[in-house]
């Protein structure tokens, strides 16, 4: 058994050499392949989850919470670097290999039993600066495919997406509503939400991966599993559903969403669960 390793914990560099920027005067950080990998094929998930300890511990006490590492078994482990956004003393980002949905929510995945180990240790401070980025692997997908995904996030009713995610929408985390036809909308996602990073949700351009800024950092398993829910049900829709129908919904919000919500009922339990979390009444 060992623990996972982080780069050196936290600010891990390469050995000055050929991984040094020496235009630049600096080292190139390291990081594993699976970071850089743009060539997924199927559903996968990855998630960077940004925590700050409480009572004014060091970021470590979160680190030692997680549990021992197989590689054979685990799978690659996972990174933490540091957050501008959060304190350089207490807080860190823990950055997950993506996995399958199913994989994510399985309660023997090295994901869930490390993120369940940190929730039950109750080390961390529930601070608003603290997001958690949900990446969708979409190589492969048609633009039609990823406007309908991103679409669907950027007009379904801001308060079921707050209710989806566990946080109010701010400047770092925005619906988009965009008036124009639909083919030029999923350059609009392209453009314009990227060059300053306040989006609820993004494909940016030459990139297989969908960015979700929109839920809440959280360590409820419980939670991160009914967005990994919602968010593979979303996937699937934006793969079964007409061009020709979403077009002629495109515009009417409510008529969008209200075909999502008709999908979600007429399929499975889980997805039937999901409809009903997003029209129970608070």
């Amino acid at each position: 058994m060992a623990a996972p390793k982080y780069r050196d914990e936290y600010h891990a560099w390469q050995e000055r050499g050929d991984d040094y920027d020496w235009d630049n005067d600096e080292p190139i950080e390291a990081s594993h392949p699976w970071r850089r990998a743009n060539d997924l094929d199927g559903k996968f998930i990855g998630v960077e989850l940004e925590l700050e300890a409480g009572d004014d511990e060091s970021y470590r006490v979160i680190l030692q919470q997680l549990p021992p590492h197989h590689e054979d078994r685990d799978g690659p482990a996972p990174e933490a670097e540091e957050d501008a956004t959060l304190d350089d003393h207490s807080g860190v980002e823990i950055i997950f290999p993506p996995i399958s949905h199913a994989m994510l929510r399985d309660k023997t995945s090295y994901f869930y039993r490390a993120v369940d180990a940190i929730n039950r240790a109750n080390v961390t401070d529930n601070s608003h600066k603290c997001g958690m980025h949900m990446n969708i692997n979409c190589n492969g997908w048609p633009d039609m495919k990823k406007a309908i995904f991103v679409g669907m996030i950027h007009n379904m009713p801001q308060a079921a997406l707050e209710k989806m995610g566990g946080r109010k929408l701010n400047d770092y985390c925005e619906q988009y509503r965009f008036e124009e036809s639909f083919k030029r909308s999923i350059k609009k996602y392209h453009d314009e939400p990227g060059d300053n990073h306040d989006y609820a949700c993004e494909h940016k351009d030459g990139d297989n991966r969908l960015e979700c800024r929109f839920p809440a950092a959280t360590t409820s398993m419980t939670t991160i599993a009914r967005i990994s829910y919602f968010l593979e049900f979303l996937e699937d829709f934006a793969d079964e559903f007409h061009a020709s129908d979403w077009i002629n919904l495109w515009g009417t919000h409510k008529g969008m969403y209200d075909a999502f919500l008709n999908w979600l009922q007429d399929g499975d339990k889980d997805a039937k669960e999901i409809a009903a979390f997003l029209t129970a009444k608070a």
